[in-house]
């Protein structure tokens, strides 16, 4: 299968004029034997995109931002690690392949991909993910190499042993880094659970304590859950082809959930009692940092709906302040706080969904009053609607402030082979409105045209900040 592409593009930004370009690339797709699948990328490029969901972090750690782009969501399954069958790459402390690492900057400007290629797929019992990509040179950043390598060997039903390694040079002497490491998942009488994993960093200059390793435990049933966790991310692992949200740290954790069900109920599936804890020490003086107790009670409905109320108390100790914004900062020192969740959810509706909480109490030597609410609408099968707004009141001894995001989602069809989509931000933190419009039409099975308009301003000058006009088309051939 080949599936070029043609684009051409006209924008501007504050304080720079025009640009108009254009460009061409290609995708191929090719079965290698019956299980395997062999994809190559030249001059890739991601325009069609969605925009990212803009986030606002009021803690001391790394925002994940969910991967968006086709070519690196397609069989990504296959390269995920350490997460065994039940767990999740967005709530994980460690990723050691975060395809975002590639052609794309920290605050996310795309980086031009030169190109790359992937095999993927199954070999009789093994689960096999190769990938490998070129990035070019943008402004101060290097071009790169990109190499990823993971293996599978499936030993029964739900089970497996395993191994990672990721790779990344660039052309300066000495600039390289690397991760790799086994792991292990076991599923035992269909209730046991048994996650583990080690992983080590080579890089320059950081040749002692670049470990990082994992063991879970967990009984699951229909009713009962108990599990318990350690993590370790010694100060010198660096997976620069991957993502770390806490590192330097020792985690113990344990959680316990009984989920009584009600069979006699139409309405309620079952009723949740759960508690846990997480205790987080320095790597290397075993110092408490930071320890949190938290109580879930809630009910699920058969609908999928659910109410819950949370209590959450954390003790954090500051060894350095930490600028929770530029101007305001929390001074070194222990703190205990407790906060309160009520959460609520309306389920699967045809046409219409709310979920939304409100958590409030103390926060740090202050108090923190958050809201979230999201609203879905789909009044036929024309339309979809999501709206969503977050917001949160902070109010610290020596200065306040209040965030804000309001998102909206529209979806409209046209006819199954032409859509328009529309994603809307507004952050009033940064005081921006930003808009991402996107038609897209099926001309053929495979082959679209893309017509996408971005736009980011300031609300409080007015000022453009950034502007584009896409036009993509692809056409795919098979052989």
């Amino acid at each position: 299968i080949l599936k070029p592409y043609a684009l051409a593009s006209t924008g501007e930004s504050a304080g720079r004029p025009r640009v108009n370009d254009g460009d061409v690339g290609l995708d191929v797709k090719y079965g290698v034997g019956s299980g395997l699948t062999w994809d190559t990328t030249i001059n890739t490029d991601f325009a069609q995109v969605e925009a990212d969901e803009q986030q606002i972090n009021l803690s001391r750690f790394s925002l994940f931002f969910p991967e968006k782009r086709d070519f690196f969501l397609e069989n990504s399954g296959t390269f995920s690690f350490g997460v065994g069958s039940r767990g999740s790459q967005n709530s994980a402390n460690l990723v050691p392949f975060f395809s975002r690492r590639i052609g794309l900057s920290t605050t996310g400007t795309p980086i031009p991909i030169v190109g790359g290629a992937r095999v993927s797929g199954q070999l009789n019992r093994y689960d096999v993910g190769v990938l490998a990509m070129k990035t070019e040179r943008l402004g101060s950043t290097a071009a790169n190499s990109y190499m990823v390598g993971r293996v599978k060997r499936n030993l029964m039903p739900n089970s497996f042993v395993g191994a990672i390694v990721t790779d990344r040079e660039s052309p300066v002497a000495g600039d390289y880094n690397r991760v790799y490491g086994p792991d292990l998942h076991l599923q035992l009488y269909d209730r046991i659970e048994i996650d583990s994993f080690v992983l080590r960093s080579d890089t320059p200059g950081k040749a002692s304590k670049n470990l990082a390793r994992s063991l879970t435990t967990a009984w699951r049933d229909d009713e009962l859950t108990v599990a318990a966790e350690y993590n370790a991310v010694q100060s010198n692992f660096n997976p620069e082809v991957g993502f770390v949200r806490r590192g330097d740290m020792s985690q113990y954790s344990a959680d316990a959930s009984w989920n009584p069900q009600l069979k006699r109920s139409d309405a309620i599936r079952n009723l949740k009692f759960s508690h846990g804890f997480d205790y987080f020490t320095n790597a290397a003086t075993g110092r408490l940092e930071t320890r949190t107790h938290e109580a879930i009670t809630g009910v699920q409905f058969e609908n999928n709906g659910s109410v819950n109320f949370t209590v959450n108390e954390t003790f954090d100790r500051l060894n350095t302040p930490f600028a929770i914004r530029s101007n305001l900062s929390i001074p070194i020192g222990d703190y205990t706080y407790r906060r309160y969740t009520a959460s609520v959810n309306s389920g699967n509706n045809r046409r219409y969904g709310v979920s939304g909480n409100v958590n409030w109490g103390e926060f740090w030597n202050g108090d923190n009053t958050g809201y979230t609410a999201a609203v879905g609408m789909r009044p036929n099968y024309h339309i979809n609607l999501d709206l969503s707004y977050s917001r949160n009141e902070v109010t610290l001894p020596n200065g306040s402030f209040t965030t804000g995001l309001i998102g909206a989602r529209f979806l409209y069809g046209f006819s199954p082979r032409a859509f328009f989509n529309a994603f809307l931000q507004y952050n009033a933190d940064t005081h921006q409105v930003s808009q991402n419009l996107r038609f897209n039409f099926t001309h053929h099975p495979l082959s679209d045209l893309y017509v996408v308009y971005n736009d980011r301003r300031d609300t409080v000058t007015g000022q453009l900040l950034e502007r584009a006009v896409i036009l993509k088309l692809t056409n795919l051939f098979n052989f």
